[in-house]
């Protein structure tokens, strides 16, 4: 297992940097804040909450809070947040977790549709997956 802490520039490995809450807001479910613990099961990537911040937020201003939280998730997108990011992104990008290739997607942080946005890329994998698995 790999313990990974995410610097201000990537998230959704978990989500962060003040959207986790919005994301939240918007049906996202916690798995973990600052620290999460990575291991593979098969073709996917799980993510964990280390057990000393599980179920915690850290909330700005605020502190540190108990938050419910899911005990693991797949990895489905890996979100970078970015200053400047591409406008028009090549399609199907992806970043290697442990030998499992992630779409990931580029946002500006200081956009207050970031969170929207990550539920429609989540939308749009979920699509291409279910698509995939009906022509077989």
């Amino acid at each position: 297992m790999r313990r990974h802490r995410w610097d201000r520039r990537t998230a959704a490995r978990a989500f962060g940097i003040g959207k986790i809450r919005s994301c939240i807001d918007r049906g996202a479910g916690l798995v973990s804040d600052d620290y999460t613990d990575l291991s593979r099961d098969g073709n996917r990537i799980l993510a964990r909450a280390p057990a000393a911040i599980h179920g915690k937020i850290e909330v700005r201003n605020v502190g540190v809070v108990s938050w419910p939280a899911l005990e693991m998730a797949p990895i489905a997108l890996c979100v970078t947040l970015d200053q400047d990011p591409v406008r028009m992104p090549e399609l199907e990008q992806t970043v290697d977790f442990l030998g499992i290739q992630i779409a990931t997607l580029s946002l500006s942080s200081s956009e207050a549709s970031a969170p929207l946005k990550v539920e429609l890329a989540l939308r749009a994998i979920v699509d291409a997956l279910h698509n995939k698995s009906e022509n077989r």
